[in-house]
């Protein structure tokens, strides 16, 4: 019986103990002592805990960075962190992914924004690859926009239309995946802002100036087809290569020669350059002082340095800087010397 008695001591004591630990944390919480939620919460999140693990994650990052004060007007993804900030953006990485991976929203949603805003500042310290970075960040996020989290919905909805680094009233694409977010946050009353109602006006009318321009590249400046059409040659989605891919063709076919070598250029790496030959001429005639030069590298080292020496002084004349070198060589060497 005294065994007994002893352990039902020793269970009750490690229950106070928890309780106590407990309503330490969750007191330091209710008072955003942060300094007290990191002393407080450890040992819940040791044993586990996935809201001690973000309490904890979300205290590192208010204690010892200014992630989270840091002016909404300027982009945290362009700020520049010391040493100390980031090892400690790197413990609260650590701490966000041990809540998240258990399930626990909010820290999904901190967790991609943390990792979405300091990845340049993150390669700092150690070598990242961006996009890999960027797309798990927006993974995180949208796992908690999809459980109802307000502020990755509206983070996911922002990111749905991307704005000229130029020009910010210019829209130059949309993530289409991210637009049902925009769609649900201007469709909610208590989200809905001006901003994001400014937000899908200037998307529907990048969508509506596309279409024209699908139909007709006359409908936009050259330069504006040029940039769409780079944007979706370098979709992942067989499609959008397809559109771009069509409207350098009706450029082509109108006699922009920056079109016209875009296609020869492409053609010349997937196909080889004797196929791009002929298009490559085709830009060149339309004044492409970047076709011009190619055409002085193809014939100086398919032994035709005449024709090669011609082409280089064509594209000096235009005003390609790099045709100097193709032009010394034949004078020195007699024909290219480079042909690797």
């Amino acid at each position: 019986m005294r065994t007994l008695g002893l352990l039902f001591t020793l269970v009750v004591s490690s229950w106070a103990n928890a309780s106590q630990t407990q309503s330490a944390c969750d007191d330091a919480a209710d008072k955003q002592d942060f300094p007290a939620i990191l002393n407080t919460c450890h040992e819940m999140a040791v044993a586990g805990d996935a809201h001690a693990y973000y309490l904890m994650g979300y205290a590192t990052l208010a204690a010892k960075t200014d992630f989270l004060s840091f002016s909404e007007g300027k982009s945290k993804f362009v700020k520049r962190y010391s040493t100390e900030q980031l090892i400690a953006l790197g413990d609260a990485k650590d701490l966000l992914k041990n809540a998240a991976e258990q399930g626990h929203i909010a820290a999904n949603g901190l967790l991609g924004s943390v990792m979405l805003n300091t990845m340049l500042a993150e390669a700092q310290r150690q070598p990242v690859n961006i996009n890999e970075m960027t797309a798990q960040a927006y993974r995180y996020i949208k796992i908690a926009a999809d459980a109802g989290n307000e502020s990755s919905m509206m983070q996911l909805a922002d990111a749905s239309v991307i704005y000229d680094f130029d020009q910010p009233n210019k829209v130059t694409r949309v993530r289409e995946e991210f637009l049902p977010y925009l769609h649900a946050v201007v469709a909610d009353p208590e989200l809905n802002t001006p901003h994001w109602q400014a937000l899908l006006r200037d998307y529907e009318a990048y969508a509506s100036q596309l279409l024209a321009m699908q139909k007709d590249v006359s409908s936009a400046p050259v330069g504006d087809v040029l940039q769409q059409a780079e944007i979706l040659r370098s979709s992942d989605e067989p499609a959008k290569v397809q559109q771009g891919i069509m409207l350098l063709q009706q450029l082509s076919d109108k006699g922009v020669g920056d079109a016209t070598y875009q296609i020869a250029a492409a053609l010349s790496k997937n196909a080889g350059k004797d196929k791009a030959l002929a298009m490559m001429e085709k830009a060149a005639i339309q004044s492409n002082n970047k076709a011009m030069l190619w055409l002085g590298d193809y014939h100086g080292c398919n032994n035709a340095p005449k024709i090669a020496l011609e082409w280089y002084q064509k594209a000096k004349k235009a005003g390609n800087k790099d045709a100097d070198f193709g032009i010394n060589e034949i004078k020195q060497y007699g024909n290219v010397a480079d042909c690797s």
